[in-house]
């Protein structure tokens, strides 16, 4: 019988690759190092996610509560109030009803409660193992995470989140709800991989925190590649809405021609090149899309990797990348491979600056300048990553996931 049970949480969805990549790894990691603590142990690999059937009726609701608010923001708007104004509390407004009617929904629906009640009730410890679980407004994850810390915090199962994505979101209620979620007794620790003021900022002092890397910078230890001496450049697409999703205001035209213009900027550079994508479909559409538009044949893009496998050992033939999703990104730099982010989410940046990337990831202001993206591609393939700062930054970043580990196991004999 195993000492220890654990359940390791993470965002179990078909499209989304880099999560999958996040779970083996953060799961590679964590059994490394209970094996190291002499620990007898199981894990189980979870959905943090309900069921999609409950998502339905959430759906219905916030459809007749956006409706309420277009109707009240254009009812004031016509009365001169400041349009800033009316769509901050707009999105206040959504997000409360939204909030609370999950909440209820959660508290008396007995099939979802019956759900978290069997992949949890019998785990000694949950790990939300990592990942932007606490970033994308527009992915709503707090749907799967309420139900899990309301359940582990009923029944005081210590929680850990792990090198969690987390970013200060622009609404006030959800900043508070975040504030909440992170605060539960029985939260034993949060790292972060990216904004650890903010997340120093919402912390109460008694819990543990730190900035570490994410799991995924194991990817090449966890699925045993490496890379591959190749001359590809690989050009890692992303569908164009997700831009203005995160608040960035570009035309899905307009993202179109930011990767046009590389594509001509790397041609005319004498590079040869390879579109790919991390699974998305949205993703895959948007490359061929682009290559119809360039009158290219398909061979032009990679095959759309189905799992996390065939992601990692599409990213390991390139010699660099340019690459708008992040863990496309970290992947490359775990096997070595220069990589060039294209930035539509502040993580990014901070996983750029944290890792002393000899490149400038691209923001919104050079999006339109191909010379100075190329330019930076090529300062990264000169120059290479610095593999040694990254590995004592892999070191620190596992000794303090092993120290906390220990102190959860410990309090909890």
């Amino acid at each position: 019988m195993p000492d220890l049970k654990l359940a390791l949480l993470y965002v179990k969805e078909p499209a989304l690759l880099g999560d999958e990549v996040i779970s083996k790894t953060g799961h590679y990691l964590i059994d490394k190092i209970l094996k190291e603590l002499k620990i007898k142990f199981e894990i189980f690999n979870l959905s943090m996610l309900p069921p999609p059937s409950h998502y339905k009726a959430l759906r219905v609701f916030q459809i007749k509560i956006r409706k309420l608010c277009y109707v009240i923001f254009y009812k004031l708007f016509l009365k001169n109030f400041d349009r800033d104004f009316l769509e901050i509390i707009c999105d206040n407004v959504f997000f409360l009803f939204s909030l609370v009617f999950w909440i209820v929904y959660v508290n008396i629906n007995k099939e979802l409660n019956r759900h978290y009640e069997n992949i949890l009730k019998d785990k000694d410890i949950v790990v939300f193992v990592g990942g932007g679980i606490f970033q994308h407004s527009y992915m709503q994850l707090w749907r799967g995470i309420y139900p899990v810390a309301r359940y582990c915090n009923k029944n005081q199962i210590p929680v850990y989140y792990n090198a969690i994505g987390i970013e200060k979101p622009s609404i006030f209620i959800e900043q508070l709800f975040y504030k909440y979620l992170l605060n539960q007794n029985n939260v034993k620790a949060v790292t972060t991989r990216d904004e650890f003021d903010y997340l120093n900022q919402i912390l109460n002092k008694k819990i543990y925190r730190k900035q570490i890397l994410d799991p995924a910078l194991w990817t090449n230890e966890c699925y045993q590649v490496q890379k591959q001496k190749n001359d590809i450049i690989g050009i890692g697409i992303i569908r164009p809405k997700i831009f203005s999703d995160s608040e960035i205001t570009l035309t899905p035209l307009e993202v179109e021609n930011i990767f046009i213009n590389i594509i001509g900027e790397v041609n005319k550079r004498g590079f040869k090149w390879e579109l790919f994508c991390n699974g998305g479909e949205a993703d895959f559409e948007f490359g061929l899309k682009l290559l119809k538009r360039l009158n290219l044949p398909e061979s032009y893009i990679a095959n759309r990797p189905l799992n996390d496998f065939e992601l990692v050992n599409c990213i390991k033939k390139y010699r660099g990348i340019i690459a708008a999703r992040l863990h496309a990104n970290i992947i490359a730099t775990s096997l070595g491979i220069s990589a060039l982010g294209i930035v539509w989410n502040n993580k990014l940046v901070h996983f750029s600056k944290f890792l002393k990337m000899p490149c400038a990831f691209i923001t919104k202001e050079n999006f339109s300048n191909d010379k100075f993206i190329v330019d930076e591609l090529q300062k990264a393939l000169d120059k290479g990553l610095d593999i040694k700062y990254i590995e004592k930054l892999k070191e620190y970043s596992y000794i303090e996931m092993k120290n906390i580990f220990s102190r959860i196991v410990k309090n909890k004999g």
